[in-house]
């Protein structure tokens, strides 16, 4: 089923948010990359993060976030362009449990270090960069951290991946209301206690009730507009055998003639989608050339 991502305003224009189901986003994932169900979670709330806040952007423009902790997880990357398009990878996509009173530990797994966003646009030769360290380590309380000390922007994010008994992901979307600039102390301390006393996202999403009613009890009004968000979420790999060749280049005219002479083609996997490659010798050749050319 199609999923969009749907925006509201508050009458007041205090609040503006954003919510979506990814529950077919995440599962494209998880196949894709054969995912184990910590990074599925992980991957998954992190996508979803991704979508909800490119959707706040302009046409052309996108939001990456990378999560860089000293935990088993390593590395964790989700990005997003305004037009609903997603791709992610990790470090250990097959990383097994790591549980703590029952529970999925993400804390654990991503560890202690910083969480990049970046905000990318068309002909802007370098995107703007936020960095802020990890605050909590559960990706949603990370993505309000930075929003709150990188923008000065409060907000209430909310991202859920359920899983099945089997591993497989049952439902999974999210939440990202911001408090405009303007508001009240007042507002602010309101969404906070509607936020405390709010049903599970996870049992909005499996139940299939509207995402609205759950943003609706956030709000201090419940007079909200919807924004039409044409664009159904999908998750994207840019990969090609061209950007392969052009990675090649990146290893340098030693190892490549290292390898020509062992006679072995390069075999190349792609970390967003799992697809493999194979550059024959010949191929490595001609980069040389063209390198050594230039």
């Amino acid at each position: 089923m199609e999923s969009k991502v749907h925006k509201y305003f508050s009458s007041d224009l205090c609040i503006r948010a954003a919510a979506a189901d990814t529950t077919e986003l995440v599962r494209e994932c998880k196949k894709l990359q054969n995912l184990s169900p910590l990074a599925t979670i992980a991957m998954g709330r992190a996508l979803t993060g991704a979508v909800l806040m490119a959707s706040q952007l302009r046409e052309g423009q996108a939001v990456g976030l990378y999560f860089k902790g000293d935990g088993p997880l390593g590395t964790l990357f989700a990005e997003a362009t305004y037009e609903s398009a997603a791709r992610a990878y990790c470090a250990k996509p097959q990383l097994q449990a790591l549980l703590k009173n029952g529970r999925w530990d993400l804390p654990a797994a991503l560890g202690q270090g910083t969480l990049q966003v970046t905000r990318t646009q068309p002909f802007q030769k370098q995107p703007h960069i936020g960095l802020v360290p990890l605050w909590k380590g559960e990706i949603a309380p990370d993505i309000a951290f930075y929003l709150f000390q990188s923008d000065q922007v409060p907000s209430i994010v909310s991202l859920t991946v359920h899983l099945g008994p089997d591993g497989e992901v049952e439902a999974a979307g999210g939440v990202l209301l911001e408090v405009l600039p303007g508001a009240s102390d007042k507002v602010l301390s309101q969404i906070e206690k509607n936020a405390e006393k709010a049903e599970a996202l996870s049992s909005v999403i499996i139940a299939r009730k509207p995402m609205l009613d759950w943003v609706k009890g956030l709000s201090h009004d419940p007079e909200l507009t919807e924004v039409v968000h044409e664009f159904p979420i999908h998750y994207k790999c840019r990969c090609s055998q061209e950007r392969v060749d052009r990675g090649l280049q990146i290893l340098g005219k030693a190892t490549l003639s290292e390898m020509i002479l062992k006679g072995d083609p390069a075999h190349v996997t792609c970390q967003f989608c799992g697809r493999n490659y194979t550059v024959p010798v010949d191929e490595i050749r001609n980069i040389l050339r063209a390198l050594e050319s230039n």
